[in-house]
């Protein structure tokens, strides 16, 4: 199974995933507890700190995380969000780990353009569009991002299990 077999199309954002963003919590409301704080960072997967998550927090699990700054992570657990990092699930099928790798990597390799002087706001991330592997009938094809990563976790795997 190779990327370049197989047909790829552009999709605008707002047409298949919900985008939704974080929002400001001042620093006396973050307690120290389990649950992921998403913020701008490069890396650690964007988390910033485990707090608990209270009134005024945006949360979302399942979702890939993109800053402001266009750095993008899968996102598996209940996290809260910090102002300017936004959260996309796909509209009408269930996002997971294998979807959700694969996402996170062609929004980063699309969102290089973004830097602190060229922010990504949510109105800018909805018109923004993302080359995905496409069905026949022109609609992203869920199924093979699962199989290409599925494929690839087992790549990288066979040597340490052999």
């Amino acid at each position: 199974m190779k990327l370049y077999d197989h047909k790829w199309a552009s999709f605008k954002v707002s047409d298949i995933f919900t985008i939704s963003t974080g929002g400001l919590v001042n620093k006396e409301q973050l307690y120290v507890g389990e649950n992921p704080r998403i913020t701008a960072k490069a890396t650690d997967n964007g988390i910033d700190s485990f707090t608990q998550i209270g009134g005024g927090f945006r949360t979302n699990r399942n979702c890939v995380s993109i800053s402001f700054l266009g750095n993008c992570f899968y996102q598996p657990y209940l996290a809260s969000y910090d102002m300017k990092i936004h959260s996309v699930t796909i509209k009408g099928h269930e996002l997971n780990r294998f979807i959700g790798l694969f996402l996170a990597n062609q929004f980063n390799r699309e969102f290089k353009k973004f830097s602190y002087g060229n922010q990504l706001s949510s109105k800018d991330l909805a018109r923004q569009h993302i080359l995905l592997p496409a069905t026949a009938k022109g609609t992203p094809d869920w199924q093979f991002m699962e199989n290409f990563m599925r494929q690839k976790e087992q790549q990288i795997l066979k040597p340490t299990i052999d």
